[in-house]
């Protein structure tokens, strides 16, 4: 009944955004090719609905981590990505994006979704999922 998303999912493959497909194709190690698309996967539960539709806002943020990591080019270390979502009310919702990280350099990262749900004005967040660029 209350605001909650899932453990987020990630891989550079290109399966369908579903859950048990995106268990399968998701690496060994979370250790991903610095240069392909990355496709990022959630639940999110208890979204408030109006007239059949649900409205949130999502952040996805990330963070370069480790010693020696350097933000690139004197840029920041931490990127993010927000949008306005509209969807049909659902028990469960799936949100999902696909992300060119082409532009970052090899190495540790630390993946954040923060969910916010417009209507009923609650916010929850991932547990951060580590992952490795190479």
């Amino acid at each position: 009944e209350s605001l909650a998303v899932s453990s987020l999912l990630l891989t550079d493959r290109n399966p369908i955004p579903e859950r048990s497909a995106m268990a399968a194709a998701a690496p060994a190690g979370l250790r991903l090719p610095h240069d392909r698309p990355l496709r990022v996967y959630a639940e999110v539960y208890g979204l408030a609905a109006e007239g059949g539709t649900s409205r949130y806002d999502v952040e996805y943020a990330v963070e370069r981590i480790g010693v020696g990591a350097p933000s690139p080019a004197g840029g920041p270390r931490r990127t993010s990505f927000r949008f306005r979502r509209e969807r049909p009310a659902r028990s469960v919702t799936v949100e999902s994006l696909v992300v060119d990280p082409g532009r970052l350099p090899r190495g540790r990262y630390r993946l954040l979704l923060v969910v916010t749900d417009a209507l009923a004005n609650a916010r929850t967040a991932s547990a951060p999922l580590e992952f490795e660029l190479r």
